[in-house]
């Protein structure tokens, strides 16, 4: 009976661990894009994927994505950009893609679709 009890007080310990964790994020990423702040973990639940957007004064652009990837464990923006009329997304644990329109359009529509489409590997940056 003991040891259930140790074992339940330690489960019970961990949840409020990642619940202060996640708050700290919750309250870092409004700090920085605004209370209406998407906010979507990786599977591992190591790196949060920030996004906000926000429409400019003026015709064009149509609307910026704000993007914001925060280490979880550091609780950090280790990644942070604007986008026009994008999208971003986890595409697994590691792999954020972001759709964007180019902001400078070539003949190449195989250099067009580089600009658009950027996928980036959250292990690998450097910060």
């Amino acid at each position: 009976m003991k040891i259930l009890y140790l074992l339940l007080l330690g489960i019970v310990g961990c949840v409020s661990v990642q619940k202060i964790d996640k708050d700290k994020i919750n309250s870092i990423a409004k700090s920085k894009f605004g209370e209406k702040v998407s906010i979507i973990y990786n599977n591992s639940r190591s790196y949060a994927l920030c996004s906000n957007y926000f429409k400019p004064k003026g015709k064009y652009p149509d609307r910026i994505l704000q993007i914001g990837i925060i280490n979880a464990k550091s609780k950090k923006f280790v990644y942070e950009s604007e986008k026009i009329n994008a999208s971003a997304k986890w595409l697994n644990d590691s792999i954020i893609v972001i759709n964007a329109e180019s902001e400078v359009h070539s003949s190449d529509p195989k250099l067009n679709e580089k600009s658009v489409k950027q996928k980036i590997n959250v292990y690998k940056i450097k910060y």
